[in-house]
């Protein structure tokens, strides 16, 4: 196995555990891909198992007006696509692109469906990673069907907030917006009116979002405003 994919594989949250000698039953098939910010990497009919190593992307889909929706970010040690170790799930209808210079690599679903089969316990990882994608999901359709960008925006914080030693969050507008599937302008818009309720605050030359009341923000409805 090239030793770079090796080191890339070890650093993969789902296997972590798992020995070097043993992954070289991914090797067959495995490829190094580097990608600019912005690139496509996945289009929607394409069955491929993705596994960031540095950068990110995020997973999305787009409407015939030109509308997006995010459903899914991807970082450093997670991995895209692993149901396609199932060689009769279908592809999903949706676009993975880069939100910075990305590497990657490829991996050959055939492989991983022969590694999977030996290690039952990564089997069961899987499982649970995929579960946890799914929940996200429903759960963003959900905002985006109930609320609008600010009530977004409030309740991302608060989300982020909850692994933040000081109530900081280090976002910037893009990130947001990029997360939430709206302009930089709305996102903006938002987090002004969250400003101004006293519910974060944040210094022009100090970096992040301090969430000052995060329980309300994770309850923040439209009529708030």
């Amino acid at each position: 196995m090239d030793r770079w994919i090796a080191t890339a594989l070890e650093q993969m949250l789902l296997l972590t555990a798992v020995r070097e000698e043993d992954l070289r039953a991914l090797a067959p098939g495995a490829v190094r891909q580097v990608y600019g910010r912005g690139n496509i990497i996945l289009q929607p009919g394409r069955q491929r198992i993705v596994a960031f190593v540095s950068g990110g992307g995020r997973e999305y889909r787009s409407s015939v007006d030109g509308d997006e929706l995010t459903v899914a970010i991807y970082q450093p040690g997670e991995i895209h696509g692993l149901e396609y170790a199932n060689v009769t799930v279908q592809s999903r209808s949706t676009l993975v692109a880069t939100s910075e210079q990305t590497e990657v690599v490829v991996l050959a679903p055939i492989a991983l469906r022969g590694f999977l089969a030996s290690h039952p316990d990564v089997l069961l990882s899987a499982f649970d990673l995929n579960a946890k994608g799914g929940e996200l999901a429903t759960n963003r359709l959900e905002e985006v069907t109930l609320y609008d960008v600010t009530a977004y925006v409030a309740h991302e914080l608060a989300r982020r907030a909850q692994d933040s030693d000081d109530d900081r969050v280090a976002v910037t507008h893009a990130e947001l917006a990029a997360w939430i599937g709206s302009s930089e302008r709305e996102v903006g818009k938002g987090l002004q009116r969250l400003k101004d309720q006293g519910l974060t605050s944040s210094k022009r030359y100090r970096p992040g979002i301090v969430v000052l009341n995060r329980r309300r923000l994770a309850d923040y409805r439209k009529k708030d405003r």
